[in-house]
């Protein structure tokens, strides 16, 4: 008998259902789509996994990974209720329009839905002709979410046609529209009415003797779909690139026109396949501080927090899981002066391109993982923010590989200019950290005229550790120590008038230590506990790594630290 391995592989193409378009979850009863009217056994889903399905003689790899080791043909999967529900036998224009052309944003999943509950429940209302409150319509509506995209999706999809216009944009252009989920998109565009597939209600975008200056092309995850949507624009005559390495995604038509790769700073002129730029907002009013995900030997990503939204944290975690979130608040009156690129050798020898922020009152922040001191000592210049405010366009992480930020824009491109790293940043690393490869990120405070201490609990683990601490001190002054985030943040506790904090830390069943609590008074039952204890003077500094939480507490009397537990 032949061994299952030899049978054929086929690779998940994301986690979505082509049918609903809504995320497949571990242990969904799923179906996937071989080709044609082919599909496999219905099974539980299984993430990162190979499943052998012995009567279509297939190995299905669900990694969901476009660069996936089994390096099978990818293709779609399905919820089983969906594929059950649906009308019509599954088209290739069905299959394609549920291929973004992007991962969309993880807050997306609620709003498409929210969209279809209030959409269908007049919808409802109308069709059962009986007074219902508006709560109970949208309850139902509620659990007709997927049955309605379902319908939706194949309605969409059916009798579509591919065809190409040619539009003079001198003439009268003429415009229409589908719409999808509640969100309109361009349907056709063309310079006479006949030309929209006799569409009901065209639209006039301009009139002949009007001057065209730009075209914006707008898609989001969706893209521009053919038949459901304008496809492309492509200039006449011109030669059509035979890449798209040159097409860039900009989240706003005004935007700088060079982009330098900070691994080189080298200027871009020939950019990854789909690579899309995005922007925080620096020195802008309102800014109370920046937050950059990290990997260790990259950033991921930077946040400007310009008002109380933590939506941006769902954001990130679906699109890097294992992201490491540092904080760098700023007091009033206080922005930054200086960007910098780290360029150094990680824990493991691992070239490590990391960022630094250094503001109007010396506060220095790495966005990134602290590497050997020798390894540390010169900065490069990036960039001078402008007191009043600059906009910082990065890549999204999702569109490079490896996810990283790799890719700058702003206005006035300098040569990088080399400065010796502040001391602050050099590291004088314990002897745990010479021993591991793991990267590290350093934090440090005074534990001097602390007035309010706000900790930041991870209770998405079952040991729930306390990740993260931000200070606030009697100078209005806040520094943040440790990994911290606001969506996890608790209450904040005025200590003020306290002599001492106790720091009890545990270690999880696989010995990662960890901080378990931090309280202002003496602990009265240990609890397992092992506590340190840290007086109102000297150095606090937290070492923390993707797995543990090492503090250590540095005084006139000596050194502590949790290592002991």
């Amino acid at each position: 008998m032949e061994s299952p391995d030899e049978a054929p592989y086929f690779c998940m193409a994301d986690t979505r259902c082509r049918l609903c378009q809504f995320e497949l979850e571990e242990d969904d009863l799923v179906i996937a789509h071989i080709r044609g009217q082919r599909f496999s056994i219905e099974f539980n889903l299984r993430m990162a996994d190979t499943i052998h399905d012995s009567y279509k003689w297939i190995n299905l790899h669900t990694y969901a990974s476009p660069r996936c080791m089994a390096e099978g043909r990818h293709i779609p999967f399905f919820h089983n209720d969906c594929f059950c529900f649906r009308l019509y036998d599954i088209s290739d224009a069905l299959v394609a329009a549920g291929d973004y052309t992007f991962d969309p944003p993880a807050y997306e999943r609620n709003r498409r839905s929210h969209r279809i509950k209030r959409l269908l429940a007049p919808k409802l209302r109308d069709e059962l002709q009986i007074r219902l409150p508006a709560e109970t319509l949208m309850a139902v509506a509620g659990l007709l979410v997927r049955e309605c995209t379902v319908i939706t999706a194949e309605e969409q999809s059916l009798g579509i046609n591919v065809s190409n216009i040619t539009v003079d944009i001198t003439q009268d252009i003429y415009i229409s529209y589908t719409t999808i989920d509640g969100v309109r998109y361009v349907k056709s565009i063309g310079n006479t009415v006949s030309k929209l597939y006799n569409e009901d209600h065209p639209g006039l975008l301009s009139k002949q003797g009007e001057p065209v200056g730009k075209i914006w092309i707008a898609e989001d995850h969706r893209g521009i779909r053919s038949g459901l949507k304008l496809r492309d624009i492509l200039i006449y005559n011109e030669a059509i690139p035979d890449d798209t390495s040159n097409y860039v995604g900009w989240a706003n038509p005004e935007h700088p026109n060079d982009v330098i790769d900070i691994t080189t700073f080298d200027q871009v002129n020939s950019f990854p396949e789909r690579l899309q730029m995005t922007f925080f907002n620096c020195n802008t009013n309102g800014i109370t501080g920046y937050t950059a995900v990290t990997g260790g030997s990259s950033v991921a990503m930077i946040h400007a927090h310009e008002n109380d939204s933590t939506g941006f944290y769902a954001d990130v975690d679906a699109a890097y899981p294992r992201g490491f979130f540092i904080h760098m608040p700023l007091d009033d009156g206080e922005f930054v002066t200086e960007i910098y690129r780290r360029y150094a050798l990680a824990a493991g020898n691992r070239i490590s391109v990391c960022l630094v922020f250094i503001t109007n009152k010396g506060r220095n922040t790495l966005f990134g993982t602290s590497g050997p001191p020798e390894s540390c000592l010169v900065l490069d210049k990036i960039l001078t923010p402008a007191p009043n405010g600059t906009q910082i366009w990065f890549n999204d992480l999702t569109s490079v590989h490896p996810k990283s930020l790799r890719y700058l824009a702003f206005d006035e491109l300098v040569p990088p200019i080399q400065r010796p790293s502040p001391p602050s940043l050099i590291p004088n690393p314990p002897y745990f950290w010479t021993q591991n490869t793991e990267p590290w990120f350093v934090s440090s405070c005074s534990m001097e005229g602390i007035v309010d201490m706000t900790l930041c609990r991870d209770t998405a683990f079952d040991h729930r550790p306390i990740t993260g601490i931000l200070l606030e001190y009697e100078n209005g002054h806040r520094e943040c120590l440790g990994q911290f985030r606001f969506d996890k943040a608790l209450k904040k506790v005025r200590v003020e008038h306290i002599t001492d904090l106790y720091i009890g830390s545990l270690r999880t069943t696989c010995s990662y230590l960890y901080i378990a609590d931090v309280t202002t008074s003496p602990p009265h039952d240990y609890g397992g506990l092992s506590w340190m204890r840290v007086s109102r003077h000297g150095t606090l500094e937290w070492w923390s790594s993707l797995r543990h939480s090492i503090v250590r507490y540095t005084s006139t009397t000596g050194q502590l630290t949790n290592l002991e537990t």
